[in-house]
């Protein structure tokens, strides 16, 4: 239901099998330890935001970056009051990373908010294969297919990351510094 976000993860949802062994937790992120939005006192939470790199595809949960934050965390502090939270969405770029934070992640009270920024974040169209275009559809098939082949083209000349760095870098630093501020109005450091 929200026009930015497009598509979200279903509270306990499950993968299919050739995405991996992803499922959510009630709340529809990747945390099944998680078990409410309030945190206990004591507890420091670490919510890491991004795409599937963040989410750990086809990774099972334990494997996934955050969760190994978390235990190497613990090993070498010795300390068991961290919880490292996994908000990530596949084929989320930048504006919907910033907007996951503003209507999700903030609910849990977190202490830190971590982004794993991916090249293909500078992407708001054609990382996420056919999700944006499923969700957003072009008013012609006939202008987009063609814009479509154009950027294929450009991108073939100049490289898929320096092509999408360079069309969308202005926009996507626009979204950092919009959510560092949202964060910083909270006492909430980004990294």
């Amino acid at each position: 239901s929200n026009p930015t976000l497009l598509w979200e993860y279903r509270p306990h949802g499950r993968s299919p099998a050739d995405f991996g062994p992803v499922v959510t937790n009630r709340f529809g992120f990747r945390d099944r330890r998680c078990h409410a939005q309030s945190k206990a006192a004591g507890i420091r939470r670490v919510a890491f935001v991004g795409d599937s790199v963040t989410l750990g595809i086809f990774l099972p949960e334990d494997d996934a970056f955050v969760r190994q934050f978390e235990l190497e965390l613990r090993r070498r502090t010795d300390r068991e009051d961290v919880q490292a939270l996994n908000f990530g969405v596949d084929g989320y770029d930048t504006e919907q990373i910033h907007e996951l934070v503003r209507t999700r992640v903030l609910d849990f009270d977190p202490d830190l908010v971590i982004y794993g920024l991916c090249l293909n974040d500078f992407d708001s169209e054609y990382a996420s294969g056919e999700k944006v275009r499923y969700f957003r559809r072009p008013k012609s098939f006939f202008l987009d297919a063609l814009r479509r082949a154009t950027a294929a083209w450009r991108m073939k000349r100049s490289g898929y990351h320096r092509f999408v760095f360079a069309q969308n870098r202005e926009a996507v630093a626009g979204e950092l510094a919009a959510m560092r501020e949202l964060l910083a109005g909270q006492n909430i450091p980004l990294l």
